[in-house]
C-alpha cells in the first residue's frame, strides 16, 4: 500500500512541486487548496493551471477545496485520510500585501498553521510535520550586520556571516512587516508542537523559493516577475537600495528533494534555514544582467527610491546546519539553471528555436543527433549546439511515445554532463558514464513545427 501525504498549498510553487515529486516516488497526495492566491493578487496570482498538472496522476492525486482557517474541516479530514506525513506550503506569502488584509493575513498563516498542528497532534505525535516558514522571521535585523557596498551588490563585511545568517541569528526586536509577524507565531508554534509533543516537526526558513511554476506577482514571487516582466517587455518596479539588495535563490525541485530527505530520517522541533546559499545569491542589478544575457532584451525599469518596509539590504541562507544534518541533500540548480529554467517556461523554447534557425541560415548545417535511451527515457542531443529536444519537434519522430514533461528531462540533461559547445568525442562519454546507449540519426529539421 503506498504511503499517503497531506500537501497544503499544492496548488502553489512549492506545494505542486512537492506533491508531483512524491507522486512520482509512489505516494498517494491529497491536496488542500482552495485557490486563495487568486483571491489575494487577482487573476495573475490564480494557480489553477499547476492542479491541472497534477491531474495527469488521476486517482493517485486527491485534491480538497479547502481554507487552512477551517479547523472543524482539518480534524475530520486528517482523522479520515490518515496520513504518514504532512507538508504544509499554504500561506498569505506577501511581505507588502499583509499590511491592507491583516486579518486574514495572521488567520491564514498563523491560526491556519496551529489548526493543522492541533488537528495532527490529535491524530498523532508520530506523523512527521513540515512547515514552510520564512526568512522574514528575522525582520530587518539583518540590515544590522555591517555591509559593504559592491559596484553592483551589497554583502556582509563582518567574518561572523561570510557563509549567510545562521538558524541561530535573533528573529526578536526587530521589524519584521504584518507577514512576518505572523510567519513567526506560526514558526514558533510548529517549534513548540515539536518540544512540547515530541513531535517530528520542522520549520524551513526559506530564502527565495523558486521555480517555473510560480504565479509570480510584482508583490510576491519576485524572480518569476522580473524574467516575465523582461520577456513581456514591461517596465519593472524597483524598489530601493538602489538595486544593489541580495536573494539567495533555491529551485522548487531542490527544495521537494530536501522533504525527501527529511521524511526518511525526521528530528523533533528542527529549525532550517533553505535557500541557494551563497553560492546562489544575486543582486536585482545583478538579475538584470542575467536575463538580458538570456534573453537578448534590455530589462526595463523604473527606480522607486523607497525600499519596501522590513526589506533585507542582503540576505543569503547560511546551509551549514541543514548540510551536516543531511549530507546525502545538496543543490543541484545553479542560479543560471533558475533563471533558464523560468525563461523558457515562459518563452516556451523561442530563443532555441531561433538559435537553430540563424545557424542554418549561416551556412552552418552539419548536425548530427544523438538518441539517447535510458530506462525508457528517449532523448535526443544535437551535436555541435550541445542542446537536448523532445523527439517530436523533428520530422520523422512522431511514432515515439509521448515524452516526459520539459522539467523531468532536463533534470536528465543535469546527469548527461552536457556542455554548452562539444565535440563527438565529448557527446559520447557523458552517455557512457551515465549508462545508457545511443544511436546516431539524421532527420530533417522541422522548424515550423510546434514543439
Amino acid at each position: 500500500m503506498s504511503k499517503i501525504l497531506i500537501v497544503t498549498g499544492s496548488m502553489g510553487l512549492i506545494g505542486s512541486e512537492v506533491s508531483e515529486y512524491f507522486l512520482e516516488k509512489g505516494w498517494t497526495v491529497h491536496g488542500v487548496d482552495n485557490n486563495q492566491r487568486e483571491i489575494f493578487f487577482g487573476t495573475q496570482g490564480d494557480n489553477t493551471k499547476n492542479k491541472n498538472r497534477l491531474s495527469k496522476y488521476g486517482n493517485k492525486y486527491i485534491h480538497h477545496y479547502m481554507d487552512i482557517r477551517n479547523r472543524t474541516g482539518l480534524l475530520s479530514l486528517i482523522s479520515v485520510i490518515k496520513p504518514d506525513a504532512v507538508v504544509h506550503t499554504a500561506a498569505q506569502p506577501s511581505h507588502d500585501k499583509a499590511a491592507s488584509i491583516p486579518y486574514d493575513d495572521f488567520d491564514t498563516n498563523a491560526v491556519g498553521t496551529f489548526n493543522l498542528l492541533e488537528s495532527l497532534r490529535r491524530y498523532s505525535t508520530e506523523v512527521p510535520f513540515v512547515h514552510f516558514s520564512t526568512s522574514k522571521v528575522y525582520g530587518d535585523a539583518p540590515n544590522l550586520i555591517k555591509m559593504k557596498e559592491l559596484d553592483e551588490r551589497y554583502d556582509y563585511d563582518d567574518e561572523r556571516y561570510v557563509n549567510g545568517i545562521p538558524e541561530t541569528f535573533t528573529i526578536d526586536q526587530s521589524l519584521h512587516s504584518l507577514f512576518g509577524a505572523s510567519k513567526v507565531s506560526a514558526d514558533i508554534s510548529v517549534q513548540e508542537y515539536g518540544r512540547y509533543f515530541n513531535m517530528p516537526t520542522v520549520c524551513l526558513r526559506g530564502g527565495c523559493l523558486t521555480g517555473p511554476n510560480h504565479a509570480g506577482v510584482e508583490l510576491h514571487g519576485f524572480l518569476n516577475y522580473l524574467i516575465k516582466c523582461n520577456v513581456e517587455e514591461k517596465e519593472y518596479n524597483l524598489f530601493g537600495y538602489k538595486g544593489k539588495q541580495v536573494r539567495d535563490n533555491i529551485h522548487s525541485y531542490d527544495v521537494a528533494s530536501f522533504i525527501d530527505e527529511f521524511l526518511k530520517s525526521p528530528r523533533v522541533a528542527e529549525v532550517y534555514n533553505i535557500g541557494g546559499g551563497k553560492e546562489n545569491s544575486i543582486s536585482i542589478l545583478e538579475s538584470f544582467k542575467l536575463i538580458e544575457s538570456i534573453t537578448g532584451k534590455k530589462m526595463k525599469y523604473n527606480y522607486v527610491d523607497e525600499s519596501r518596509v522590513g526589506d533585507h539590504i542582503c540576505y543569503y541562507s547560511d546551509l551549514t546546519k541543514i548540510k551536516s544534518h543531511y549530507p546525502n541533500w545538496k543543490l543541484t540548480k545553479s542560479t543560471v539553471d533558475i533563471f533558464t529554467d523560468i525563461y523558457n517556461h515562459y518563452n516556451n523554447g523561442t530563443k532555441w528555436k531561433t538559435r537553430l534557425q540563424n545557424d542554418i541560415y549561416n551556412g552552418i548545417s552539419s548536425y548530427h543527433f544523438y538518441v539517447f535511451l535510458h530506462k525508457n527515457v528517449n532523448l535526443l542531443i544535437c551535436w555541435p549546439l550541445g542542446i537536448m529536444r523532445p523527439f517530436k519537434f523533428f520530422r520523422g519522430f512522431e511514432d515515439y511515445d509521448e515524452l516526459p514533461p520539459l522539467r523531468d528531462w532536463r533534470r536528465i540533461q543535469d546527469g548527461l554532463e552536457v556542455f554548452e559547445r562539444f565535440d563527438r568525442e565529448q557527446t559520447i562519454r557523458p552517455l557512457r558514464l551515465f549508462g545508457g546507449r545511443f544511436s546516431r540519426v539524421n532527420y530533417e529539421l522541422d522548424l515550423d513545427e510546434e514543439e
